[in-house]
């Protein structure tokens, strides 16, 4: 018989768990999230690559006015800047700042005009460096700046994880990982709301008084 992956490893793997909330089976799970952060920091390996720096174009395809490539990791500001013609150097820059340049690819031409938004450890998504290139939107234009952090030595992130990471670095626990991917998927206002809600930190500061 095929063995049960917990609702917490799912989420990890970004694998769809079944509904969780309420009840006996969601508070067993907030508590496991210090142990399951515990045990990833130990096997890490067999699930992402740790240290490395991660790029993906973080907006839905198609073709609109601004598009958002995100990188992170310990050497995300590093490879932004390799990629980035402004002012002054990304490496300067304080978080919370945006610059305005051009993205380059690796033969140094222009791709894109982008506005470059640096986040420092621990303030940010992730809870690691973070820059997020606002470029504008299509196919072409978003794929070579992504091309373009790509060659600079980021790779390209797994599916969901920039959230993995965020859930490992103690930036959301299970509750708001789970709720992240409803508030992108909810189809009505009440759902929505209800996303919000729990994505804002509430259900598990109600669990974890439950648990005092």
């Amino acid at each position: 018989a095929e063995k049960e992956v917990s609702p917490i490893v799912q989420v990890c793997m970004n694998i769809r768990a079944p509904p969780v909330y309420g009840g006996a089976r969601m508070f067993e799970a907030l508590r496991m999230d210090a142990e399951i952060r515990r045990i990833f920091a130990v096997n890490v390996r067999g699930f992402m690559q740790d240290g490395d720096t991660i790029t993906a174009i973080a907006t839905a395809p198609g073709v609109s006015a601004v598009a958002i490539v995100r990188v992170s990791g310990p050497q995300a500001v590093g490879v932004a800047d390799a990629v980035f013609r402004g002012r002054a150097p990304l490496s300067r820059a304080a978080g919370f700042t945006v610059h305005y340049g051009h993205a380059v690819d690796r033969y140094g031409e222009p791709v894109d005009e982008v506005l470059a938004t640096v986040f420092r450890a621990p303030h940010s998504y992730t809870g690691e460096d973070l820059v997020e290139f606002g470029c504008h939107g299509g196919a072409v234009v978003t794929a070579a700046v992504l091309d373009a952090l790509l060659g600079a030595g980021a790779r390209n992130a797994e599916p969901g994880e920039f959230t993995r990471r965020a859930f490992l670095n103690g930036k959301m626990d299970l509750s708001q990982a789970e709720a992240v991917a409803d508030l992108i998927g909810a189809r009505s206002s009440r759902a929505r709301r209800a996303s919000l809600e729990q994505l804002s930190g509430r259900l598990g500061s109600r669990v974890g008084e439950l648990r005092k």
